[in-house]
């Protein structure tokens, strides 16, 4: 069993769930509405979409690192606090085109789905079987930085788009 008494399967759909709800919202918003400035703090929905891209990318190598057996490279933004991490990452990205974005989104959901798919249970529940994740498992990276960072910024930007935004950004 995975996280919440989930096997495998049931994870899998609850990853795919969150990704679909947040398609969702993305296809709500009018394409000039989603390079606005304000949807969290100064980032557009576009700069919300890089951020939670890169996260997920993140889970990506991490799970593709564990299919090879292998730890995966360091970021070029290791070391830098949370808020340096971000703005950095908002600086490599605020230019991208939002198709761009979209693409680089969808592929990197396919590679977690991919990853997750053949890998056991064991070996996403198993906290020490990759020294690298210094007694985390797989599966809270993958919540952490893909699908559990991604629904906490769908509701962010739910509430945006509702008019009820507030000052502070989950990032």
């Amino acid at each position: 069993m995975l996280d919440k008494g989930l096997d495998k399967a049931q994870w899998l759909e609850e990853i795919r769930s969150v990704r679909t709800g947040w398609e969702n919202l993305l296809n709500e918003i009018r394409p000039e509405r989603l390079l606005e400035p304000g949807a969290e703090g100064s980032w557009s929905v576009k700069d919300v979409l890089a951020h939670i891209t890169y996260w997920d990318e993140v889970a990506a190598r991490y799970l593709e690192g564990a299919l090879k057996g292998e730890r995966p490279a360091k970021s070029k933004y290791s070391g830098l606090d949370t808020d340096e991490y971000n703005e950095a990452l908002y600086q490599d990205n605020k230019d991208r085109s939002l198709d761009d974005l979209l693409q680089w989104s969808a592929r990197t959901h396919e590679r977690v789905i991919s990853a997750v798919e053949q890998l056991s249970e064991e070996d996403l529940a198993n906290a020490n079987l990759y020294p690298w994740l210094n007694g985390t498992p797989l599966r809270e990276i993958v919540e952490g930085n893909g699908y559990g960072h991604m629904s906490e910024h769908t509701n962010d930007v739910r509430a945006w788009l509702e008019g009820k935004a507030t000052d502070q950004a989950t990032v």
